[in-house]
């Protein structure tokens, strides 16, 4: 198994289990539950934005064929909130899991990053959507 098969339920099962996460609700992408609106609680919901497999190279860029090769996965967390929380509260949640993950995880995390705060009318709420480059290496 490939850590993009199980990185989203392995990150839902390790803040489920963190503290400082009290008044949190962590999902895998696409739960098939249905939410109470408005949103009294935040959820993060972890899923794979993709993942890719490439061929290792030599200094001079060469191909290296073995039986190794790299695995460049990015996970999309998005951040739900409700809208009278504000932005805030959502900076502050990615704030937090950045923290958890570089901090607590083994994870080789190459790069965290945000996007901007948006408004979701459907739900009445607000989310921010999180990304999370993470490299390793396959046989």
């Amino acid at each position: 198994m490939y850590l993009c098969d199980t990185l989203p339920g392995s990150l839902k099962t390790h803040f489920q289990a963190a503290s400082g996460f009290g008044n949190y609700e962590f999902v895998t992408e696409f739960p098939a539950i249905k939410r109470k609106i408005p949103l009294t609680k935040i959820i993060v919901s972890f899923g794979i934005d993709n993942a890719k497999i490439t061929q290792p190279t030599d200094e001079d860029g060469a191909s290296v064929y073995d039986s190794y090769h790299d695995l460049e996965t990015v996970v999309k967390f998005t951040i739900h909130g409700a809208r009278d929380s504000g932005g805030e509260s959502l900076y502050l949640a990615f704030s937090k899991i950045a923290g958890e993950v570089l901090e607590n995880m083994s994870l080789e995390v190459d790069e965290i990053s945000c996007s901007e705060v948006k408004y979701d009318r459907n739900t009445d709420s607000v989310r921010l959507v999180g990304k999370m480059t993470v490299v390793s290496t396959i046989a």
